[in-house]
């Protein structure tokens, strides 16, 4: 999704992601986000936690990485105030507009990453 709104990566593409809200587990929140933002509709046992990364951002921040298997709905734009665009990208061939982040973590496959916290 092409960011918009937020004053973090703004224009941007990145993942559909949120912050996990009190009470809620990260697979909850995946499936959460994924029918606010996108709407599509995602069981929880169609998600394989796929990575781990400890990232500098604005502040420091823990991010999961899920992928799914299955899911159904199609993909729109569900929160126009913060993304102005979905794209399809190849994962071997991102754009060169993407989070600077987003690349690695998909790399990650099931590992932990530290990103951003060089020099």
């Amino acid at each position: 999704m092409r960011r918009a709104g937020s004053g973090y990566g703004d224009g941007l593409l990145a993942f559909p992601a949120g912050h996990v809200d009190r009470g809620e587990t990260p697979t909850q929140c995946v499936v959460r986000e994924a029918a606010e933002e996108i709407g599509v509709r995602i069981a929880a046992d169609a998600l394989k936690a796929d990575g781990v990364m400890f990232r500098q951002s604005q502040e420091p921040r823990v991010d999961f990485f899920f992928a799914a298997d299955r899911w159904s709905g199609e993909p729109t734009i569900r929160e126009p105030h913060k993304c102005t665009e979905l794209v399809w990208a190849d994962p071997k061939n991102l754009p060169g507009d993407v989070l600077d982040f987003v690349g690695r973590a998909m790399a990650l496959t099931g590992r932990y990453d530290e990103f951003g916290w060089d020099g």
